[in-house]
């Protein structure tokens, strides 16, 4: 499944349930918002239904030079997953999730922040799972990452291959 939005403005992409049921992609989903701001939320939409989405090949996200934000949560990805943000202050949260494949997360120019296991909320209660190699690189600017909330057993990662975090040139 391949969803694309290009031009100026901003786009929405929100894939995956809504009334807590599964809801399976047998192959690979591609997401491509290369315009103004995107918002792209793949899985239990919303933050509240668990399992969510389960993709049983590749995820990719591409989004473009805007202010961007990219959600996932209650997602279980069996294959790689790839997530790219052009130029502009992205904000990229990731909650109960599952990645079987390998990881890559790489962000351009801009404030970016990275945040895994962050939500306060009674519906999130998982950790997420990295199964494979994990590769994020932030980029140029100041960069923030967050891997789990301390002190609340619930809110962990799980790394599961060998992990390489890059926080580039800028203050991280």
């Amino acid at each position: 499944a391949t969803f694309n939005a290009e031009g100026a403005g901003t786009a929405s992409h929100e894939i995956g349930t809504f009334n807590g049921g599964d809801f399976t992609v047998g192959g690979d989903v591609t997401v491509r918002s290369t315009g103004g701001d995107a918002r792209v939320s793949v899985g239990g939409v919303g933050f509240q239904f668990r399992p969510g989405l389960a993709v049983g090949g590749d995820l990719r996200i591409v989004t473009g030079a805007g202010a961007d934000e990219v959600t996932l949560t209650h997602l279980a990805v069996d294959d790689a997953t790839v997530i790219e943000t052009g130029a502009g202050a992205d904000v990229v949260a990731i909650d109960d999730s599952d990645f079987g494949g390998r990881f890559t997360l790489r962000t351009e120019g801009g404030a970016d922040a990275v945040r895994v296991e962050r939500r306060m909320s009674a519906q999130l209660e998982g950790p997420t799972t990295f199964g494979d190699r994990v590769s994020v690189d932030l980029g140029r600017d100041d960069d923030a990452l967050q891997l789990g909330v301390a002190g609340d057993p619930t809110r962990v990662v799980r790394l599961s291959g060998p992990a390489r975090f890059d926080g580039g040139p800028g203050t991280d």
